[in-house]
C-alpha cells in the first residue's frame, strides 16, 4: 500500500471481471443486473466493479482461486 491506495479498492471493467471468471462480458452484465455483483456506473455509463467484491464473489464460486494476497503459484502448488 502506497499513498493510502489499496489494490482491493481498484475498480475493474466488465472485461477484466470477465477474464477473471473466464466468462463472457454478457455474463458479467447479467450478474450485475441480477444483483450478484455490485457495481457503480461511470459518468459515461460504463459499469465498474470494486475489486474486493469481485475477489469475494470469485472465492465463493472457486475457493482455490488465486487472490492478490495468495498468488497462483501458492494455489497450484503440488504436494
Amino acid at each position: 500500500m502506497q499513498n493510502g491506495y489499496k489494490r482491493e479498492d481498484a475498480l475493474l471493467t466488465t472485461g477484466e471481471v470477465a477474464m477473471l471468471f473466464r466468462v463472457s462480458h454478457r455474463a458479467v452484465r447479467c450478474w450485475a443486473d441480477a444483483g450478484k455483483l455490485p457495481y457503480i456506473r461511470t459518468l459515461g455509463g460504463h459499469r465498474r466493479f470494486m475489486a474486493s467484491a469481485v475477489w469475494e464473489a470469485l472465492r465463493e464460486v472457486a475457493p482455490d482461486v488465486a487472490t492478490p494476497e495468495r498468488p497462483a503459484a501458492q494455489v497450484w502448488r503440488i504436494g
